[in-house]
């Protein structure tokens, strides 16, 4: 008679974890494609059943202006728990959705969490923790403030999902940091179209653990990516977020507003003065700027940045937005007068045509 072979237990540990080292992007974009045959990145992860994924699964060559095409097979994935369930989930996944798409990350996210935990993957076992072995560390990088948000949303579904251990929840919420790049162009991808090569872009992270930070920037080193670490107060990663909105206030948001005609250069000026006065103090509220800075302060190290007359960028996904949420957290803080201001501002943004800065693409 062969001899018995024992039963799987359900608590084995499983197989299936992190590729350590491996980073990864998501969704498929313009950015993550030209990353990928960069190889600043490993493989790239596409939003579940969305277009560009599904494309993939039957096409093999990216098209590359002015290059040859370059082989993608093996190396894009429909949805995190397809990279799972095959052994390629990186150890990090830079996102970079579109500023409106966001939420589909924290969807695909949350599908894959609940797989895994109804699963059982994340029984607890000796000398195995489920959280290092099994979820990637996340960068979110895209233009906008939805951080804060961002964490809400995963803390209400994992509750859903009856995850109440504390400890638990503030290790998966360690391993989501902010990311920014020093420029946004936030390019959808249509399939089939070739793709520009994009320079490599320098992005500072905040957020997330200690561990989580390391991790990132070792990832990134090896990938030849340049990172830094805002950690220099209570709230870093939303301090990154309201600097954004400063910057994109300045470069992109008042000087449409001057080139429209719907501001003068003195009236932007002035409007200019009480948005970056507002952004302050709601950010100092926040714990996102220190009580002993000074918005003077702050201002003289981004001069580079704010002069009016420079060439105007376009208003890009995730500026109007900012604005949204600067004006409801204004409200919420009874702040009336910076509420005041922000809604106004979003009263002329709306008399003009910026359909496409407004669009969402879900199809990355």
């Amino acid at each position: 008679m062969s001899p018995r072979i024992p039963k799987k237990e359900r608590t084995d540990v499983p197989k299936t974890e992190v590729r350590p080292q491996a980073l990864g992007m998501m969704p498929v974009t313009h950015l993550s494609l030209a990353y990928l045959a960069q190889s600043h990145c490993d493989l790239l992860i596409g939003f579940k059943d969305s277009e560009p994924a599904r494309y993939f699964k039957e096409h093999t060559e990216l098209k590359i202006a002015g290059k040859a095409s370059f082989s993608v097979k093996g190396l894009v994935f429909n949805g995190l728990s397809d990279a799972f369930y095959r052994g390629q989930l990186p150890q990090v996944i830079l996102a970079v959705p579109g500023a409106q798409t966001v939420d589909y990350l924290v969807e695909d996210i949350l599908e894959h969490l609940e797989k895994l935990f109804s699963l059982g993957f994340f029984i607890q076992k000796p000398n195995y923790d489920p959280v290092e072995a099994l979820l990637p560390c996340f960068v979110v990088a895209a233009n906008g403030i939805f951080y804060h948000r961002l964490l809400y949303q995963l803390d209400k579904g994992l509750h859903n999902m009856n995850v109440t251990d504390d400890r638990l929840l503030k290790r998966i919420y360690g391993k989501f940091a902010r990311g920014l790049f020093d420029q946004f162009d936030e390019l959808p991808y249509s399939p089939g179209t070739e793709i520009q090569l994009e320079p490599k872009r320098i992005m500072k992270i905040a957020g997330g653990n200690l561990q989580t930070q390391m991790t990132i920037q070792s990832t990134f080193s090896s990938h030849g990516l340049i990172t830094s670490i805002e950690s220099s107060v209570d709230n870093p990663a939303e301090r990154l977020e309201f600097e954004n909105a400063m910057r994109r206030l300045n470069l992109g948001i008042l000087p449409t507003l001057i080139a429209e005609k719907a501001l003068t250069l003195k009236q932007a000026q002035a409007v200019q003065a009480e948005l970056q006065e507002a952004i302050f103090v709601i950010g100092q509220r926040r714990k996102a700027f220190d009580e002993l800075e000074t918005l003077d302060l702050l201002l003289m190290s981004r001069r580079h940045d704010s002069e009016l007359e420079s060439k105007a960028d376009s208003i890009i996904p995730g500026d109007l937005t900012s604005i949204k949420m600067l004006a409801e957290y204004a409200s919420d803080l009874n702040l009336s007068a910076h509420h005041e201001r922000f809604a106004g501002l979003l009263e002329k943004l709306s008399a003009l045509d910026l359909s496409s800065a407004a669009s969402n693409n879900p199809a990355s």
